[in-house]
């Protein structure tokens, strides 16, 4: 019996987190890291629980089976037909009996989503309707109408990269990165995986003080309060209403919460009293900086040099390359920095410690 084969997809920039999740959370077998794709595998004996927390993974938008590739799919439109008969070879039927295993319903109909990297002769549509035709008849489950997706119980992936065309199932029934507490996502809300990926970086210890000066609707606040359940987590923002968002996320979550309406440049905390910081400031274009950040927004890393702890350590993302050197002069020094794609734009992950 041989293991089971799974990939997880990701924002542009966390392959490397994504990887240290898999083999810390799974004790997965990284077998490789490409363009927003780590694949994987857990043994052959790996019980249904198992493949069920492969659902769990937080820095991933999604994780599939691995059902292999189909080679020699160029970019022709004759390829669409080698695409077609390449799937015939491969045993889809076998997926069923492992979504199965770790859904509470069977399913009963199905989607495909086709990506490809590089121009082809063909568009992605062409490719899905070729593509259903050869899974619905070896499954013997209908597709869903296009506008309908969402409604699919299973969704089948198909990316072509040069001339492979890598086949995937999802386990879960919705993409990952769609979490279930996320029922009010204010303008500038952060992508969950990016944010649980500042979490994990953070490596806040058990009971820590996670603070996030700029909550807006909490997504950041949630994913620490996951990961670290005991931490003692606290949510600021100028906005009254967002603070309540972000109540009401981090309930529905089940996780602990403090809320505080506060301006960003004048956090009533004590100095040397966070542990961790994790902050997504506004980048001044879906969200505007309030209070007197919105005049004076190098008070920030003044707050956050202020209240956090000699050993603590701040996660920033931010748009701009200009602050690159504002955090020094007020006594944060940067400790690593990560280039990731947000919002279809290219952001800076840094990791900022006191430099004392």
């Amino acid at each position: 019996m041989t293991d089971l084969r799974l990939f997880g997809r990701c924002t542009k920039g966390l392959e490397g987190v994504l990887a240290s999740e898999i083999q810390q959370r799974l004790d997965g077998q990284v077998t490789n890291v490409s363009h927003r794709q780590v694949t994987f595998s857990i043994e052959a004996g790996a019980t249904q629980a198992d493949l069920g927390r492969a659902t769990e993974l937080r820095c991933a938008d999604d994780v599939f089976l691995d059902f292999g590739v189909v080679e020699g799919v160029s970019r022709e439109r004759a390829s669409l037909a080698t695409l077609a008969s390449g799937l015939s070879r491969l045993n889809l039927g076998e997926a069923l009996q492992h979504i199965t295993s770790v859904r509470d319903a069977t399913p009963a109909s199905f989607d495909v989503v086709c990506s490809f990297m590089g121009q082809r002769n063909y568009n992605r549509f062409e490719a899905e309707k070729m593509v259903a035709g050869e899974i619905c008849r070896q499954i013997h489950l209908p597709r869903v109408d296009t506008e309908r997706r969402r409604d699919a119980d299973l969704s089948w992936r198909i990316h072509v990269d040069g001339t492979q065309a890598s086949v995937g199932l999802r386990i879960a029934r919705q993409p990952l990165h769609r979490r279930s507490y996320r029922t009010d996502a204010m303008p500038g809300a952060l992508h969950p995986p990016v944010a649980a990926a500042m979490v994990l970086l953070a490596e806040p210890r058990f009971g820590a003080l996670i603070l996030d000066p700029s909550c807006g609707s909490g997504t950041l606040c949630v994913e620490a309060g996951i990961f670290e359940k005991p931490a003692h987590v606290v949510g600021g923002d100028a906005s009254a209403a967002a603070v309540r968002v972000s109540a009401e996320h981090a309930h529905k979550a089940q996780t602990k919460f403090s809320g505080i309406v506060a301006d960003g440049a004048r956090l009533p905390l004590s100095d040397l009293s966070v542990d961790v910081v994790l902050c997504n400031p506004a980048w001044g274009r879906s969200v505007e900086a309030q209070g007197e950040l919105s005049q004076q927004p190098d008070l920030l890393w003044k707050e956050i040099g202020r209240v956090l702890k000699r050993d603590g350590r701040a996660m920033v993302i931010t748009e701009s390359e200009t602050a690159e050197t504002n955090h020094v002069c007020h006594g944060l020094r940067l400790m690593g920095k990560l280039r990731l794609r947000v919002s279809g734009r290219w952001a800076t992950l840094r990791t900022l410690v006191p430099d004392c």
